[in-house]
């Protein structure tokens, strides 16, 4: 991405389904290291994955383009990432870290990819213990996705959300089938639809 198309993302001065802002630190901070992991898990799990751009502070419905320190986009780093975020997701996320300009300010831009075979799964409890009262940031066995009432990232909170998930699953399955199937010779002929398979695997409550 050039730094002409990394502005455009931040002229929308607002988040969109396959963009997430984050506000500037060192990734030594585990309250905002464990919200920007959340937010890589949804992307991975959305489909043609997204963006988590750190550097953008939101206060009241307003987006302040801050930016990042030298220390803290260091701290960024994509070997300093993966080593960081491979214990707390399975399976382990592909993604890219970049740093762009902006008006003579730097960012640090994580471009994440979608899920490669299945969902992404989160591995780890944070904080841990919870204190009393508090919502926990990431929760071991939770599945996070950026939802379509608004563009945030959760933990599956609808039907449909959780049927985007299986139908984009499928698909994935579906054509690493078919790919084994013609590298075999073989073809694939008759039998169920895509859509109907789809709907067959699904449990009978989301039907």
């Amino acid at each position: 991405m050039t730094d002409d198309q990394f502005a455009e993302i931040l002229h929308l001065k607002h988040e969109v389904s396959g963009v997430e802002f984050k506000p500037p630190g060192l990734r030594s901070d585990r309250t905002l290291f464990h919200t920007v992991v959340r937010a890589v898990m949804g992307m991975a799990n959305h489909r043609d994955g997204g963006r988590v751009i750190i550097g953008v502070r939101e206060e009241a419905g307003k987006f302040q383009l801050l930016g990042v320190t030298s220390a803290e986009a260091e701290s960024w780093r994509y070997d300093h990432l993966t080593a960081a975020l491979a214990p707390l997701s399975d399976p382990p996320i592909v993604f890219d870290v970049e740093l762009h300009l902006h008006e003579g300010t730097q960012f640090v831009l994580i471009e994440v990819h979608e899920f490669q075979d299945v969902p992404v799964i989160c591995r780890r409890n944070f904080p841990h213990p919870l204190p009393l009262g508090q919502k926990a940031i990431l929760r071991d066995g939770a599945v996070y996705v950026r939802t379509r009432r608004k563009p945030e990232t959760s933990e599956i909170p609808t039907q449909t959300e959780m049927r985007e998930l299986l139908d984009l699953a499928t698909e994935k399955r579906l054509l690493s089938l078919m790919g084994t199937v013609s590298r075999a010779g073989g073809r694939i002929e008759g039998g169920l639809s895509a859509d109907q398979a789809f709907v067959d695997e699904l449990p009978q409550e989301f039907r």
